[in-house]
């Protein structure tokens, strides 16, 4: 898209998030979060909700919190913690 002049923004990064996590593969998804961060579009709740559940489905807790995933949601929506964990938990049972 950049080689057309047409900057990418967060739905397509996530959109491409998504096609990786479904696919499981998990450390491209990853590298497109990084590379969303890197180029200056910030993540929005869809992003970082769509890394969790991708995560959740493979039963990787620790990699959910090392995405800082939870902590930028609430950061995003300044809500606490237990507040976006029981909401994701809601989700994914």
């Amino acid at each position: 898209m950049a080689s057309i002049g047409i900057a990418p923004g967060v739905v397509c990064y996530t959109t491409l998030l998504n096609a990786y996590g479904a696919a499981g593969d998990m450390a491209a998804a990853q590298q497109v979060l990084t590379d969303m961060i890197a180029a200056g579009i910030k993540p929005n709740s869809i992003t970082y909700t769509s890394l969790m559940g991708y995560y959740s489905q493979l039963g990787d807790v620790a990699k959910i919190q090392a995405s800082h995933a939870v902590s930028s949601i609430c950061s995003l929506y300044s809500q606490p913690v237990w507040e976006v964990i029981d909401a994701f938990h809601g989700c994914v049972i």
